[in-house]
């Protein structure tokens, strides 16, 4: 399924303050059979998401400006762009995160 929007608040804010891309032009949202977007396309630009069996988002490729950016997700660990993220609880909540740098 497409839809397609000339305007939206809510992409507003995402696209406008992390990538500065121009609102107003055409966005295309693509939604799975779960009825989660799957693929958000505005221009030449993008950003597609891959969702596990449980329905949480396990991946993010954002291109932008001919710049690839790809984004890991399970339970407290991210990766992105070969950097990986572990984020480490305590009962107090956050307490640290472990950044590894060597994944390749």
């Amino acid at each position: 399924m497409i839809i397609n929007f000339s305007y939206n608040f809510i992409l507003q804010q995402y696209w406008c303050a992390e990538n500065k891309i121009n609102v107003m032009q055409e966005q295309q949202l693509t939604y799975n059979n779960f009825g989660k977007v799957s693929r958000i396309a505005q221009g030449s630009n993008s950003v597609d998401f891959v969702y596990g069996v449980d329905g949480q988002r396990i991946k993010m490729d954002k291109k932008l400006n001919g710049i690839n950016t790809i984004k890991y997700y399970s339970e407290n660990y991210e990766e992105k762009n070969g950097v990986g993220y572990d984020y480490i609880y305590t009962p107090a909540g956050l307490s640290a995160i472990a950044v590894n740098r060597n994944l390749f």
